[in-house]
């Protein structure tokens, strides 16, 4: 039986910071968009700490509105591919590059592990490798105020888009609902 949806705090206090970092520095504005109280939650959280999933919910919908439907997506891929260099991630990283170097399909395979690293029963993944230049990811099992946020299925979808940009091809991923699964494909150049 599946527990309560979580997240790592890391993760959230990442988000924060990085639209701290962001153009014009939103950071101020996100914070106010949420409640002071879960502000006060990620803030005083150890990183290693698993705070309630709805938490990136609500921080992801407030970077939409506060960013618009187009930046908010370079938001999450940009705060992605900075936190692949990022205490949670980094060693994760390392590894698959002296194992696969810049191969992006041997790069997908290792989302399920990251995913572990910052999310608790919020689904699972699946990855199918069906050509030389496309990979497709399936996340299954979402809780439901999850699998029914659009805005935040298309975030994944963006923060998984970093992965183009750590093998350094030119491509794109495609975000698609399935009956019981999100599906992610990944075509590249």
């Amino acid at each position: 039986m599946a527990g309560e949806p979580l997240v790592r705090a890391r993760h959230l206090k990442s988000l924060l910071s990085f639209a701290d970092e962001w153009p014009g520095h939103p950071g101020a504005r996100l914070r106010s968009h949420l409640p002071e109280a879960d502000v006060r939650a990620i803030l005083e959280a150890s990183g290693i700490d698993w705070l309630d999933v709805r938490l990136d919910l609500d921080i992801t919908r407030a970077v939409h509105e506060l960013l618009g439907p187009d930046e908010y997506l370079r938001f999450f891929r940009r705060q992605s591919l900075s936190s692949f260099q990022g205490p949670l991630l980094r060693t994760l990283v390392d590894t698959a590059q002296r194992m696969f170097g810049l191969q992006l399909a041997s790069w997908a395979r290792w989302v399920p592990k990251g995913w572990a690293l910052l999310f608790r029963d919020c689904g699972g993944w699946t990855v199918e490798a069906p050509g030389a230049k496309q990979v497709t990811l399936r996340l299954r099992a979402l809780p439901q105020d999850c699998s029914g946020d659009e805005i935040w299925i298309r975030s994944v979808g963006a923060s998984l888009s970093a992965l183009l940009d750590l093998a350094r091809v030119d491509g794109a991923v495609i975000t698609a609902r399935e009956p019981a699964a999100v599906r992610y494909d990944f075509t590249w150049r």
